[in-house]
C-alpha cells in the first residue's frame, strides 16, 4: 500500500468521523443506543484497498430502529451527494422514508471541532421538497459524476433569539435580535421556520429556515424494534436486520443468523458471521478467517473481515487478528489485522514480529500499532528487547518506544547506557520523548551526564524554535514548490 500525502482528503474524512461521532452522542443523549451501521463512518483511517459497502445510513439505533446519517460541512446546508444517472448512487439511495439525516457545522480553524447542534430532516421530507433543490455542477469529468444537491436554507450568521414573525401576502419576514444588539429582518419567502418569538439560536451552526417544512423530531420510541431476517427482503434490510442481532446475543435468532452465511452477497455473509463470532460461534470465527485468506477480487472482503474482528475483540477474534497479522495473504490485510490490535500488550510481540514483513507498509503500521500497545514496564521491556539484532526491527521497536503514551522511563533510560547499536537505538528513543516525561521519571536523577547532556542537546530544537514540529511540514511543503 503506498502511503499518500493528502493532507486535503485526510482532512475531510477526518472532519466526516468527528461529525459522526458528535451526532452519535447527540443522538444517544436523545434516548437511542447508537452503533456504526456503516462500518468505519467513525473513523479516519485511510486505506487503498477499496470496500464496496451497501448504501446505508451511518448510524442505527438498537432501542428504535431508526436509522441516521451524518453530514458534516464547514459551511452548514442541508446539501447531499447525488448523481441523477446512476441509481446506486442518488442522494437517497438505500433510505427509507423515517431514515434522519443530521447536518452539522464544522470549524476548521485553527483545529477541527464540531459543533454540538444537530439540524435532523426526515428522508421523507426531502423527498417530498426535492424539486426544490438545487443541483449543482458535476463534482468531476468522469460519466455519472456526483453533483450537490442544495435544499435552500438560512443560518444566521451569529447567535441571537427570534424578536418576530410576520407572515403576509408578500411572505414571512423573520426578525432577529443578535447577542451585539444588531437586528436584523430575513425575508423567509417559500421557506418554514424552525422557532417562535423568543427561540434563541447559535450562529453559524444552527438552520433557522429551509423550503423543508419541520426538522425531525429524533427522541427515540424506546424499545419498540425486533430486528427480523426476511429472505425475500433486500440486502440493506437484511443487513440491518443482521447489525441489530449482532448486538442481542440472548434472543433466540442465533439459527437466522446461521442460515445467512449461505447469502449470495458476501457483505451478508460477512455481516452474519460477525453476528455469530461475538456470540463466540465457531461458524462465524470460521467464516472471517477464511476470508482473510481471500486473495484477487476477495481482498476487499478480506480486510472487512479484519475490520469485523477488530469490532468483536473477544479473545478468539483477537486470535484471529494475531494469526492474519502473521500470514493473511494480501498485505494490507496483515496491516489491518495489526490495526485491529491497537492498545492491546498482549499483542505487541505480533506487532514486532510484522517488523520484518517484506511489505514495507505493513511494518510502517507495525510501529505505529505498537506505540499503542507499550503501555507498562513488562511491554517496555519487550520493545527494548528487540533494539537489537534485526536492523529493521531495532527501528520499528525505536519508533513504537518514541511514540508509546506510557513507556517505562526509567527502563529506556537503562537500555541507552548500554553499548553498542540497542544503547543507541534507546538514547534515539529518549531523544523523541517528551522531554519533561523523561526529566521526572526516578531514573534521570541517576543517568550518566554526558547521557543527559546529549539529549538535552537533542531536545534543543523542540524546546525552543518555533519552527519544529508542526511548521515542520509547512517548510518541507515550501521547500518542494521550486521549479
Amino acid at each position: 500500500m503506498a502511503f499518500k500525502d493528502d493532507a486535503s482528503f485526510l482532512h475531510f474524512v477526518t472532519m466526516g468521523a468527528l461529525g459522526t461521532r458528535v451526532g452519535w452522542a447527540g443522538l444517544e443523549q436523545a434516548g437511542h443506543r447508537i452503533v456504526e451501521l456503516e462500518r468505519y463512518c467513525c473513523s479516519n483511517k485511510i486505506w487503498a484497498t477499496k470496500v464496496k459497502r451497501l448504501r446505508l445510513p451511518d448510524l442505527l439505533c438498537l432501542r428504535c430502529g431508526r436509522r441516521f446519517e451524518v453530514r458534516t460541512k464547514t459551511s452548514l446546508e442541508i446539501k447531499m451527494s447525488h448523481s441523477p444517472t446512476n441509481p446506486d448512487r442518488v442522494w437517497d439511495a438505500g433510505m427509507r422514508d423515517n431514515d434522519v439525516a443530521v447536518f452539522l457545522r464544522c470549524r476548521d480553524e485553527p483545529k477541527l471541532a464540531v459543533a454540538n447542534t444537530l439540524n435532523c430532516f426526515e428522508v421523507s421530507q426531502l423527498r417530498a421538497t426535492q424539486p426544490l433543490a438545487r443541483l449543482g455542477p458535476p463534482k468531476s469529468a468522469s460519466e455519472g459524476a456526483e453533483r450537490d444537491l442544495t435544499w435552500p436554507s438560512w443560518v444566521p450568521s451569529a447567535s441571537g433569539r427570534i424578536t418576530a414573525i410576520e407572515a403576509n401576502g408578500a411572505g414571512t419576514r423573520l426578525t432577529v435580535s443578535y447577542a451585539n444588539g444588531r437586528q436584523y429582518t430575513y425575508r423567509a419567502n417559500g421557506k418554514h421556520v424552525y422557532g417562535q418569538v423568543g427561540t434563541t439560536f447559535v450562529g453559524e451552526e444552527q438552520i433557522l429556515a429551509s423550503v423543508v417544512p419541520s426538522q425531525a423530531d429524533v427522541r427515540c420510541a424506546g424499545d419498540t424494534w425486533t430486528p427480523i431476517i426476511s429472505a425475500e427482503a433486500s440486502p440493506a434490510e437484511i443487513f440491518t436486520a443482521l447489525k441489530g442481532l449482532t448486538y442481542r446475543l440472548a434472543d433466540g435468532s442465533t439459527d437466522q443468523i446461521r442460515a445467512m452465511l449461505d447469502h449470495a452477497d458476501p457483505r451478508i455473509r460477512l455481516e452474519a458471521a460477525a453476528a455469530l463470532a461475538r456470540r463466540d460461534e465457531a461458524a462465524g470465527l470460521a467464516a472471517l478467517s477464511d476470508a482473510l485468506n481471500g486473495t484477487g477480487d476477495s481482498t476487499p472482503w478480506a480486510l472487512e473481515a479484519a475490520f469485523i474482528l477488530a469490532e468483536v475483540h473477544t479473545p478468539n477474534a483477537i486470535a484471529s487478528l494475531q494469526v492474519g497479522a502473521r500470514s493473511a495473504p494480501h498485505p494490507e490485510a496483515r496491516s489491518a489485522c495489526l490495526w485491529g490490535l491497537r492498545g492491546d500488550t498482549a499483542s505487541l510481540a505480533t506487532s514486532l514480529q510484522a517488523a520484518t514483513d517484506a511489505d514495507e507498509s505493513v511494518a510502517i503500521h507495525a510501529a505505529i500499532v505498537g506505540a499503542t500497545q507499550i503501555l507498562n514496564g513488562e511491554s517496555t521491556t519487550l520493545a527494548i528487547a528487540h533494539l537489537e539484532g534485526d536492523p529493521k526491527r531495532a527501528a520499528v521497536a525505536m519508533e513504537a518506544l518514541a511514540r508509546a503514551q506510557s513507556p517505562s522511563y526509567d527502563l529506556v533510560l537503562a537500555a541507552a547506557s548500554a553499548a553498542g547499536a540497542a544503547g543507541n537505538w534507546a538514547f534515539t528513543a529518549l531523544s523523541r520523548m517528551n522531554p519533561d516525561a523523561v526529566r521526572q521519571s526516578a531514573a534521570w536523577h541517576d543517568a550518566p551526564a554526558a547521557m543527559k547532556d546529549g539529549l538535552t542537546r537533542a531536545w534543543f530544537s523542540r524546546e525552543s524554535s518555533w519552527l519544529d514540529g508542526d511548521n515542520q511540514h509547512a517548510l518541507d511543503v515550501l521547500a518542494r514548490q521550486h521549479l
